[in-house]
């Protein structure tokens, strides 16, 4: 069986528990994003939205971030 693949918009607490459901849900994380905070250290694998954008379009995004203004950003971007 394929796993699905999964991208999380978002690297703070939130994303980390987005992260532990979607992998007991059967999903493969491909990643995280954070234009926002792209100095902030993490051991989170890191991509660019340009990076999203080249990878094949078989894969879901996930918005873990808690600000709404940045979320509906996100939302409206990925539309």
């Amino acid at each position: 069986m394929v796993k699905k693949k999964l991208v999380i918009i978002g690297t703070a607490t939130y994303s980390t528990v987005v992260k532990e459901a979607a992998e007991l849900a059967g999903y493969s994380i491909l990643g995280f994003v954070d234009p926002f905070n792209s100095k902030k250290k993490s051991k989170k694998k890191l991509l660019s939205l340009q990076n999203i954008k080249k990878l094949k379009k078989n894969f879901k995004i996930i918005i873990a971030i808690g600000d709404n203004k940045k979320r509906k950003f996100f939302f409206e971007y990925f539309k």
